[in-house]
């Protein structure tokens, strides 16, 4: 059953531009409110932010309520591209693509997720496609300029070769996100 009203919690230290960040950000994703949304700080293996479900065994009986969205101090494979000093616009494209895939979960089932799961990590193909429907999500949203903005930053020499490398193996293109914002201009999902 889901809740009649939503929880942001912030488990951690941020400092208050990227709390604001997050909460604007959320704010639009109105689909969400119904949901518990947890935010918090440590090192994620292979990534810079993340969101995932929450598991525990009333979400196994009731379905998933409670997410978990982590920020890394860091950007991947960097000692010293701190997260807090990226633009406002680089990190609301990527809280708009991590709120994406929140949004995604929804949509699916205690079994649903676990099978996304096994098919993201052993099929490529699978992963592309659910990263590309984050973005798809965060367009729908209203965060083209931001995560436009995200790609370029994450495109570009300051981010080390082999994520950049993953990152265009794995996500969608500039050109496709273009592409994407001139087929969902100005229509919000209901």
């Amino acid at each position: 059953m889901k809740r009649n009203s939503f929880s942001l919690t912030f488990q951690g230290s941020f400092p208050s531009h990227i709390r604001q960040n997050v909460e604007e950000v959320f704010s639009v994703y109105k689909v969400l409110h119904d949901c518990n949304i947890i935010v918090s700080r440590r090192k994620i293996s292979g990534s810079t932010m993340q969101a995932q479900p929450v598991v525990t065994p009333q979400a196994v009986l009731t379905g998933f309520d409670t997410y978990k969205l982590t920020i890394a101090e860091y950007v991947r494979d960097s000692d010293s591209l701190v997260v807090d000093n990226l633009p406002s616009d680089v990190i609301k494209g990527w809280l708009a693509h991590e709120f994406g895939h929140i949004v995604d979960y929804e949509s699916r089932s205690v079994f649903g997720m676990a099978l996304y799961g096994i098919q993201y990590i052993l099929s490529k193909s699978y992963a592309r496609q659910v990263e590309s429907e984050a973005d798809i999500i965060a367009v729908q949203h209203g965060f083209y300029d931001s995560v436009r903005k995200t790609k370029e930053f994450l495109l570009s020499d300051e981010i080390a070769s082999k994520y950049r490398d993953k990152l265009m193996r794995n996500y969608m293109s500039i050109e496709d996100l273009d592409v994407c914002n001139l087929n969902w201009s100005g229509r919000l999902p209901a």
